[in-house]
């Protein structure tokens, strides 16, 4: 039958949150701009937007893993937004989303997802306020980066907010700091600079070892 196609179904009517489970990615990738916008015009980082995703870090990393490829970038850019503007108060969720970041985000063939997982992983070590927080956050980071050959300029940018924000944090270097599993790691890939098979399995097997020393 002729004629012009059905108009696409509107999907900012619904609340968010029953937009973040709807089955349809269209209505996902609705609920996390809508996100975005309520996050950037919080007053402060304890503004209550920020509440029920902060107690249910669980619902962050659903978003991290959105099985449309699409949504999942949206999604991530919605994360990167949820952690700058919540500030301090979105590292408890750390421990729930990074690892996500780690498995479904780092490897991802798309250029933007993996570019916002990035980003999202650069704003968690920013706005921790501890010196175990840092450590914690970048040794979730270590399995990833270890398994993935991300590139350089991505892993200078990890080392340099690590250790800047150690500093800040505790007046490293130290041989105790929390982070130093962590600058190891940054460290060999750093001192290797070619990107062959070769040398991805001698940074695997040189990051192994300091894990392990």
């Amino acid at each position: 039958m002729d004629g012009p196609p059905p108009p696409e179904e509107d999907f900012s009517q619904l609340p968010v949150a029953d937009r973040l489970a709807h089955k349809n990615w269209k209505a996902r990738v609705s609920a996390y701009e809508s996100l975005v916008k309520t996050f950037q015009t919080t007053a402060s980082d304890s503004d209550p937007a920020f509440k029920p995703y902060i107690n249910n870090p669980d619902t962050l990393k659903k978003i991290a893993t959105d099985a449309n490829a699409v949504a999942q970038e949206k999604g991530l850019e919605c994360l990167v937004a949820f952690v700058k503007f919540a500030g301090e108060n979105a590292a408890r969720t750390r421990e729930v989303v990074m690892p996500a970041l780690v498995e479904k985000c780092f490897g991802s063939a798309r250029a933007g997802t993996k570019a916002q997982a990035i980003e999202l992983s650069l704003q968690y070590v920013e706005v921790e306020n501890s010196a175990a927080g840092v450590g914690v956050g970048t040794s979730i980071l270590i399995p990833g980066l270890t398994s993935l050959w991300l590139p350089g300029v991505h892993i200078t940018r990890f080392g340099r907010k690590a250790t800047q924000n150690c500093r800040g944090v505790c007046g490293c270097p130290s041989r105790d700091c929390q982070v130093s599993p962590f600058l190891q790691t940054y460290c060999v890939y750093m001192s290797l600079s070619r990107r062959n098979r070769q040398t991805t399995d001698s940074l695997a097997r040189q990051s192994r070892h300091l894990r392990q020393s």
